[in-house]
């Protein structure tokens, strides 16, 4: 699954923890995140936030990368 945030050029890539990569701009922004083996489909407390539609992320019941 890759999400993309912003159309700035991708400069720098981390995996941050196991099977998730991080893409940065030249400000040091992250621009796009990869969660890598995702098999599609939402499940559990995750299936909450995805049928509710997108939410701030900083609020409460996300869960943190």
């Amino acid at each position: 699954l890759y999400l993309r945030l912003d159309e700035s050029p991708v400069i720098e890539s981390e995996e941050v923890r196991p099977g998730v990569v991080l893409d940065f701009n030249a400000d040091d922004q992250v621009v796009g995140f990869e969660i890598l083996g995702y098999s599609g489909g939402c499940r559990g407390r995750i299936s909450r936030r995805c049928s509710s539609g997108w939410r701030d992320a900083s609020g409460p019941g996300w869960l943190p990368l």
